[in-house]
């Protein structure tokens, strides 16, 4: 009962054919029939429009919201539209280089990549899957974005924002699946006589590689930065009225065309990417979705910055004098040479002061999950040291600290950036400038102890919920529920609003003990 057809001695079969031998195997040990492929169908369009429904009743709550604080809600024109489809082409495109955008993992990898056959073929459902991604993302984002800032909800509106946001992104994504397969390091070896890349990094070839990786993914960083900076801008000043598209709809068939051109494109040169560079990309798309999976955001974060490490310099360097201030100077130092985290600290504190003075939110209790969530964030940002000392506990084993100390020296980094977000963020909001320094003492004691939260024990049976099986996370809340307790007098102050010296002896008083309970429990073994 052989699902191999006969193959006539000496041919060698196309790459479609072998992907095609491939899912029949797979679906004869699976018993994958009709039924299977009718109920994933089913199953990925009733998700789908769930997915939408929920989308577009949050758009119409926020909207609302909006038109009842304001008259003119989130009014701030169809350059406000833009700027989110902007941010999002450039999350797709931040992403798709950490991750691909055409990678090859697992079993597909070691099988189909030595065999002497096309991989044009082989690589086709890779090379479009980012495009496709990038045309259904951008499709929903643009006209629920239309929505929350007051366009028309006409469908002719709707339609032309869809195919705005789909050609856009889907254009960024087939454009970086076609950076991918440069053929500069091709050329590189060939000249250098270097053979093909083994592992990352290796040879000319692989070094080429990483750096257009590095720099896509750079790229993509970098738009999101200008829009959500542009949006800020936007929110604070209302708007530019004189701005618009004329109907932009009219652009959404140039671009969806010349996406389907690209992709057309990357298609034909596929044959030119390196296999290393597909083994190691696969690796690290597994990587992040068995994080997703399992719950657990800080190998995700570690996955996702893979790519982002950098083998060059810089000419300045800090001094230190001490075990304690060596760690402090070291991970002060990792923090300025990763210019990826200084701007997510620059840009949520812009965040948090436009929201603040913003008329949806204002300076109400609606204010602190922005704060919240907003100086978490720039913590964790500056938190990569203790991060990497969970991960690799010799490093701190070599100086003459105990554990409770050397996380101390590990929390410098996360209380420079949170005292920076605070100056910013807290520190301009009425009443709450005393307990500015508060918040930054709470939230690196956070941000230090989301990094020593221990592993998924995944010996452990799924928690049952309403919405199905989660996997036990031991600690995912670990950070968070410090920064809830330790902010809380300011909840309460921004819920009355007014802030009462009592209230803010309250919240120092709150916030060093706190503090110094984490130090005192910091030196303790944890529970197998």
């Amino acid at each position: 009962m052989s699902v191999l057809p006969p193959l006539v001695r000496g041919e060698v079969p196309p790459g479609t054919r072998i992907r095609r031998l491939t899912e029949q195997i797979e679906g004869a040990r699976t018993g994958r029939g009709l039924g299977g492929v009718v109920a994933d169908l089913w199953y990925a369009v009733t998700v789908t429009a769930a997915l939408a429904a929920v989308a577009y009743g949050t758009a119409e709550v926020v909207r609302e919201v909006a038109v009842r604080r304001t008259p003119e809600g989130l009014a701030i024109g169809e350059a406000g539209v833009v700027l989110v489809v902007l941010a999002v082409a450039g999350g797709m495109l931040a992403l798709g280089a950490r991750l691909g955008p055409v990678a090859l993992g697992g079993g597909a990898a070691g099988w189909w990549l030595p065999m002497p056959v096309d991989r044009r073929g082989l690589l086709r459902p890779s090379v479009l899957r980012w495009p496709a991604l990038g045309l259904a993302v951008g499709a929903v984002a643009a006209p629920l974005a239309a929505l929350c800032f007051g366009m028309p909800g006409t469908l002719g509106a709707v339609l032309g924002w869809a195919g705005l946001g789909g050609g856009v992104t889907a254009l960024v994504a087939a454009g970086a699946a076609l950076v991918q397969q440069a053929p500069r390091a091709a050329r590189t070896r060939a000249r250098t006589g270097a053979g093909p890349a083994v592992g990352a990094g290796a040879g000319p070839g692989g070094r080429e590689h990483l750096r257009r990786e590095q720099a896509l993914a750079a790229t993509g960083d970098a738009l999101v930065a200008v829009a959500v900076a542009g949006i800020a801008v936007l929110l604070a000043t209302g708007g530019w009225e004189g701005w618009h598209l004329h109907r932009g709809g009219w652009v959404a068939a140039p671009l969806l065309l010349a996406a389907g051109a690209l992709t057309l494109l990357a298609d034909r040169g596929s044959e030119r990417l390196d296999g290393a560079g597909l083994r190691r990309l696969g690796a690290l798309g597994e990587r992040a979705q068995v994080a997703v999976l399992a719950l657990d955001m800080r190998e995700l974060g570690r996955a996702l910055t893979a790519v982002d490490t950098r083998d060059r310099r810089r000419p300045w360097r800090l001094r230190a004098r001490g075990p304690m201030s060596a760690v402090a100077v070291a991970d002060l130092t990792l923090l300025l040479r990763t210019p990826r985290a200084l701007v997510q600290v620059v840009l949520l504190a812009l965040i948090a002061v436009v929201t603040a003075r913003s008329a949806l939110v204002g300076p109400g209790i609606v204010l602190y999950p922005v704060l919240v969530l907003t100086g978490f964030w720039a913590a964790n940002a500056a938190a990569q040291g203790a991060r990497h000392a969970e991960l690799v506990p010799a490093l701190d084993r070599t100086l003459p600290l105990s554990a409770r100390w050397a996380r101390v020296a590990h929390g410098v980094a996360p209380l420079t950036a949170a005292a920076v977000w605070s100056a910013a963020a807290v520190a301009t909001v009425p009443g709450l400038g005393p307990v500015a320094p508060a918040w930054a003492l709470v939230l690196a004691a956070a941000a230090v102890r989301a990094a020593y939260r221990p592993p998924p024990k995944y010996r452990m049976p799924a928690v049952s919920t309403p919405m199905g099986g989660v996997p036990p996370t031991t600690g995912m809340t670990q950070g968070v529920d410090v920064v809830l307790v330790g902010t809380l007098p300011t909840a309460l102050a921004l819920y009355v609003g007014v802030t009462t010296p009592i209230l803010v002896a309250v919240q120092w008083g709150v916030a060093l003990a706190l503090v110094a309970a984490l130090v005192a429990a910091s030196g303790r073994r944890p529970k197998p």
